[in-house]
C-alpha cells in the first residue's frame, strides 16, 4: 500500500555525501549486477526462469520509522533465514535502501530484492516543476548510489522507481503538460502508444478525460527517471538492472478500465516500455476485481502486456480492527455487474483467518497454470506502526495500512510482541511445492454399515468437508479421511468432497454410489427356517461334503464370519448349542445386515425368517 508522507529529513546533504563517495576510486568495481533478463512474459535468472515468491519488508515497526533511520527492533540476519528457510521464499520486495546488513543478509540466505524508489509526491507537486523534478531525479540517483555503497547491486533483481502516485497526479500531468516533448533516452525512451486502449461505454459513469494526444508526459516522467537510473548504474558497473514502477492499486491496468467511483481518474498508462509490469493488485483493488474476480482480472492485464513479464507486486490483507471507508462496497460501480465475486473482503477488519484465507485464495488465482503471472508478493512480512497520524510508537486501530502483516506486532513501543498470524503459515504452505498433495484418491464403498468414503492422502489436509449431493454431511479436522455415511437413502447418490489446506481450497474429488437395501439374516441359520439348532449344522455340513442343496444365504451359514464357509462353521455353530462357546458375531441373535465385507455371494436369506413380509 501507499507508504505514509515521509519527511526526508537532510536529503540534499545525504544526496551530496552519495555523490562524493561515488567519485571515490575505492568503491569502483566491487559490485556485479546479476545475470537477470527477461524472456517473452518470463523472468529469467542465469538464463533460467525466475517465478518469484516474494515478501513484501518493512522493517520498521513499534516507533522505527524510515525518517528515525536506526532499527531497534528487527534483526535482518534472523528475518531472512526465517524468510527463506520457513516461509520458502525466494525475493523480498522493500520500498526504500535499507542498511548494507540487509543486503548482506539476503545474500547469506539465497533471497534476491525488488528494490524500490520511493518518491516523495503529495497531490499538490507539479511532478514537472524544474526545482521539484530536479529533487526527485536526484533522489533516484541518490538510491542508486546508496545501493552501490551498500555493495548490494548482485541481489538485486530490479528497481521500481516510483510506487503508487496519486491519480490526482497523473491527471493534472496529462492535463498540464501536453506540450512537454516525448522523451527520447539511451536506455528508455517514451513509447508511441500512449496509453492503454479504453472502453467508455459504462452507463452512470462520469466522463473521463476525453483524450490523451502524444506525446503522454507521465510516460515520459517515468522514462526519464528510469533512463537517468540506468545511465548512473552503467557509469558504476558497465550495465544496469531491470526496471519498473508499481502503480496504485485503483489504476487499472485492465482494458475496460472503467472501475472506480471516480472514473475520471483511473488513468491506465501503458508500461510496457519499461522492463516490467508491476501492479498492486489486491481482491478489492481495482474495485473492478471484485466483479470480474482475481484471476480474470490478472488474464486480462496479462493479454495486454503479452511480451512483458507482469507481476503482482503486492497482495495482502489487513487484520485492524476498523474498516476503512467505503473500500467494501458491492454495490455496481459505472454500470458494471451488481453481484461481487465470492473472497474480495475489504481494505481493513478482516479477521485472520480471513488474511490467511485471502492470501492463499488469491495466490492460488494467479498461479493455476497457465500462470499469468511471472511473481507474486505477499503484503506484508510486519505490522508497521508508524503509518497514521498518530506518534510513531501507537499502533492506530482505525489504520488498516498498519495491520497488514503475516507477522502481528503487539504489546508495546518499549516492549513489542511480535507472534505470526495464522498467514504465517499459509504463505509457508503456498510457496512450498507441497501445498495441495497430488496423490489423494477418493473411494467410495456401500458395506452394511452404510458407504464408506475413504480419501487415500487425505492425512494431509487441513480439513476435509463431505457431501451427498450437494448437501455438507460432514466436516473432518486434520489427519481424518474416512467417513461413514450410516444411513443414506436408497438410490443413486453423488458424493464430493471438498479438501482444504492452508485456509483455500485444494481440488476436490467425487464418486458416485447406487445404494441398495442391504440384505438381512440371522448368523449361523444354515438353512434359513429362522431357527438356530442343530438341523443347522447337518445342512451346512451336507452341502460341503456330499453335494446337498447350497445354503439360500451363504453369509448366515458362514457362522465364524470369516468370508469363507468350512467346517470350522458347522463345528462354531455346535460348539454354541451344546458347550456353550462363544456366540456368533452379528448379525446375531437378531437379523441384520452384514457388518463386514466379504466375497460370499448375494444373501437371500428369507424375509420370512426375520419376521418381515
Amino acid at each position: 500500500m501507499r507508504l505514509a508522507r515521509m519527511t526526508w529529513r537532510n536529503g540534499c546533504l545525504a544526496s551530496l555525501l552519495a555523490t562524493l563517495i561515488l567519485l571515490c576510486s575505492e568503491i569502483r568495481g566491487q559490485a556485479r549486477l546479476p545475470a537477470v533478463t527477461t524472456s517473452g512474459n518470463q523472468i529469467l535468472l542465469g538464463g533460467k526462469p525466475y517465478f518469484v515468491k516474494g515478501i513484501c519488508y518493512s522493517p520498521f515497526i513499534a516507533g522505527d520509522a524510515p525518517w528515525v533511520g536506526s532499527l531497534t527492533h528487527v534483526s535482518f540476519a534472523k528475518d531472512m533465514k526465517e524468510i527463506k528457510e520457513l516461509l520458502h521464499a525466494n525475493t523480498l520486495r522493500v520500498y526504500q535502501v535499507l542498511p548494507k546488513a540487509f543486503y548482506d543478509a539476503a545474500r547469506a540466505n539465497g533471497l534476491m530484492v525488488i528494490q524500490g524508489i520511493h518518491l516523495q509526491v503529495d497531490e499538490t507537486t507539479d511532478i514537472f516543476e524544474a526545482a521539484a523534478f530536479k529533487r526527485l531525479k536526484d533522489h533516484v540517483l541518490a538510491e542508486i548510489s546508496r545501493v552501490h555503497i551498500a555493495r548490494a547491486s548482485d541481489v538485486i533483481l530490479a528497481y521500481s522507481v516510483g510506487n503508487e502516485m496519486s491519480s490526482t497526479v497523473i491527471r493534472n500531468v496529462i492535463l498540464n503538460h501536453q506540450d512537454r516533448p516525448r522523451f527520447k533516452g539511451t536506455y528508455y525512451s517514451t513509447p508511441d502508444q500512449a496509453v492503454l486502449p479504453r472502453v467508455d461505454n459504462y452507463a452512470g459513469c462520469a466522463k473521463p478525460v476525453s483524450s490523451f494526444p502524444d506525446p503522454h508526459p507521465f510516460q515520459s516522467f517515468l522514462a526519464e527517471l528510469a533512463d537517468a537510473a540506468a545511465a548512473r548504474e552503467v557509469a558504476l558497473y558497465g550495465g544496469h538492472h531491470l526496471y519498473g514502477y508499481a502503480t496504485d492499486p485503483n489504476h487499472s491496468l485492465a482494458l475496460s478500465a472503467k472501475d472506480r467511483l471516480t472514473p475520471d481518474r483511473t488513468l491506465p498508462v501503458a508500461l510496457d516500455f519499461l522492463d516490467l509490469i508491476f501492479e498492486n493488485v489486491y481482491s478489492y483493488f481495482p474495485p473492478f476485481l471484485r466483479f470480474k474476480g482475481y484471476r480474470a482480472y490478472l488474464l486480462e492485464v496479462a493479454r495486454v502486456y503479452p511480451d512483458t513479464p507482469y507481476l503482482v507486486l503486492e497482495c495482502g490483507y489487513s487484520t485492524s480492527p476498523a474498516r476503512q471507508g467505503n473500500e467494501c462496497a458491492v454495490g455496481p460501480l459505472c454500470g458494471q455487474p451488481q453481484t461481487a465475486q465470492p473472497n474480495s473482503f475489504c481494505f481493513g477488519k478482516n479477521t485472520e483467518a480471513e488474511q490467511a484465507t485471502g492470501i492463499a485464495s488469491q495466490w492460488q488465482a494467479a498461479t493455476t497454470e497457465p500462470s499469468p503471472v511471472a511473481g507474486f508478493c505477499v503484503f506484508e512480512y510486519y505490522d508497521e506502526w508508524w503509518k497514521s497520524d498518530l506518534p510513531i510508537d501507537q499502533h492506530n486501530d482505525n489504520r488498516p495500512e498498519e495491520w497488514f502483516g503475516i507477522k502481528a506486532v503487539e504489546g508495546t513501543a518499549a516492549q513489542p510482541l511480535i507472534r505470526a498470524k495464522p498467514a504465517f503459515e499459509t504463505v509457508a504452505r503456498i510457496f512450498d511445492s507441497s501445498w495441495c498433495p497430488e496423490d489423494s484418491e477418493l473411494l467410495c464403498t456401500q458395506t452394511a454399515a452404510g458407504v464408506e468414503l475413504s480419501l487415500t492422502g487425505g492425512e494431509n489436509y487441513d480439513s476435509v468437508v463431505w457431501k451427498r449431493d450437494g448437501l455438507k454431511i460432514a466436516t473432518l479436522g486434520p489427519g481424518q479421511a474416512r467417513f461413514v455415511d450410516a444411513a443414506p437413502p436408497l438410490g443413486e447418490h453423488v458424493y464430493t468432497l471438498e479438501v482444504r489446506t492452508a485456509a483455500v481450497a485444494c481440488p476436490g474429488a467425487q464418486c458416485v454410489v447406487v445404494v441398495v437395501s442391504a440384505p438381512r439374516f440371522r448368523r449361523s441359520d444354515a438353512n434359513g427356517d429362522g431357527d438356530i439348532n442343530l438341523t443347522d449344522a447337518v445342512f451346512l455340513l451336507g452341502y460341503l461334503f456330499l453335494g446337498s442343496t447350497p445354503p439360500p444365504c451363504l453369509d448366515a451359514a458362514d457362522t465364524d464370519d470369516s468370508g469363507n464357509l468350512g467346517i470350522t462353521d458347522a463345528i462354531g455353530s455346535l460348539n454354541y448349542l451344546f458347550l456353550g462357546s462363544a456366540a456368533p458375531p452379528a448379525p446375531f441373535p437378531d437379523c441384520g445386515p452384514d457388518p463386514t465385507s466379504d466375497e460370499l455371494s448375494d444373501c437371500a436369506y428369507p424375509a420370512q425368517s426375520c419376521g418381515e413380509g
